[in-house]
């Protein structure tokens, strides 16, 4: 009998789709949001590197090490530098003392300088022969020369006086020998006295030879194959570190102003 149908009923059926799928699409936005979200905060978490305690050190801390880099290989390169200009500056010295005919041995290895077979101590003496003087007297010059040299000036620091001792007698009776044939050696160079007692240098060389050669300790526990070799004298060469510089030696107020050795 009802000639129209109920206009709300319809209107309602027809609207439910709509909002339906509108729902539906801002929680897909919604997760696709969250899902973006969680991927770009694991990539971000990877991006870190482990320590040894077990916790992480973000991935800005990496242009520091980075950055590092230059400089190991800057430091790299000059102790490639240093090593090929001191080699050089030793084998300058070892041709300078070949031709003057000198019979002094130089290992530039070991930057040892061994004043020959001439040069070996009588046992339990701390002089040597007059033959060991004159090639101290000689190898001494080239040493300071070479010292002065542009090379030398940069790179070479001192040089060791080693004496040393064969095994015959006790410890503390070979270490007192030991000292007392640097010593000598030492007195050699810088002694004012004279007469046999010292190598005839410059006053402008013994003020170099004060700041170039030191007594470089006892050494009695370096034997070689026989005795008479053991009781020998070696001059050790010692270089400049790229990073060090050379240092004025300490400067002596002696009332008389003449060296005496004291031995």
């Amino acid at each position: 009998m009802n000639q129209y149908k109920s206009a709300p009923e319809n209107i309602e059926e027809g609207e439910k789709p709509f909002w339906i799928s509108y729902s539906d699409l801002m929680t897909a936005l919604m997760i696709l949001f969250l899902v973006v979200m969680v991927s770009t905060l694991s990539a971000v978490t990877k991006q870190t590197i482990p320590v040894v305690d077990g916790g992480l050190v973000p991935l800005l801390e990496e242009p520091e090490k980075k950055s590092k880099a230059p400089v190991v290989e800057q430091q790299d390169q000059s102790e490639q530098l240093r090593q090929i200009e001191t080699m050089h500056l030793c084998k300058e010295l070892e041709s300078s003392s070949d031709r003057s005919g000198l019979g002094v041995s130089i290992n530039c290895e070991t930057k040892t300088i061994d004043l020959g077979e001439g040069a070996r101590f009588d046992s339990g003496k701390w002089e040597l022969p007059e033959e060991g003087r004159n090639s101290l007297a000689k190898i001494v010059p080239l040493i300071i020369e070479s010292a002065q040299s542009e090379l030398g000036r940069k790179w070479l620091k001192r040089v060791h006086i080693q004496g040393f001792t064969d095994t015959d007698g006790s410890y503390l009776y070979n270490l007192n020998l030991s000292l007392k044939r640097s010593e000598w050696v030492m007195c050699q160079l810088l002694s004012d006295e004279g007469g046999g007692k010292s190598i005839e240098l410059s006053e402008a060389e013994k003020r170099i030879a004060k700041k170039l050669f030191f007594i470089g300790g006892v050494s009695f526990n370096n034997a070689k194959e026989s005795k008479d070799a053991s009781r020998r004298v070696e001059l050790k060469l010692e270089f400049n570190s790229q990073q060090a510089e050379p240092k004025d030696a300490a400067v002596f107020d002696a009332r008389d102003r003449v060296e005496k050795c004291q031995i």
